[in-house]
């Protein structure tokens, strides 16, 4: 099998025809300048309206899992909303909401990334570290190459 190479994210993205991007990333890193700056290299490299960030910070989760039914649910309904998933680890893992996210994604042969520095790096699968650390350290991204 021929290894997939790594992009740097200019060049992955405009290869991208206009799609819904999931930003996933941890709730740790809601409203900080680490995910604000990684939705900046994102949006610098690939504006509007040639793709739509679909970031969960922004979701009004309550009411979701309400008109859903469970957080499971939501996870579907966001999964298959987007046509690609970019991760954005916490301390080189991901916790439990992340790691269903792509599990979710992975299964429906969707593309998954993970953003690290400025490059866009395949998600080859995903690896469950500690199922009892939901928040930081549930599971870790192996990424291709």
């Amino acid at each position: 099998m021929q290894a997939v190479p790594r992009l740097h994210v200019g060049q992955a993205m405009s290869a991208l025809p206009p799609k819904t991007v999931y930003f996933a990333h941890s709730m740790r890193d809601y409203r900080t300048l680490r995910a604000v700056s990684a939705k900046a290299i994102l949006m610098r490299l690939r504006p509007p309206p040639l793709f739509q960030i679909l970031d969960p910070e922004q979701l009004n989760w309550a009411w979701l899992v309400l008109k859903h039914g469970s957080n499971e649910a939501v996870y579907d309904f966001v999964i298959a909303s987007s046509h690609i998933v970019i991760a954005l680890e916490h301390r080189e893992h991901i916790g439990r909401g992340v790691y269903e996210e792509l599990e979710r994604a992975l299964v429906a042969s969707k593309p998954c990334y993970a953003l690290r520095g400025d490059q866009l790096c395949p998600i080859e699968r995903i690896r469950l570290v500690n199922e009892n650390d939901w928040k930081i350290r549930y599971g870790r991204v192996e990424v291709r190459g």
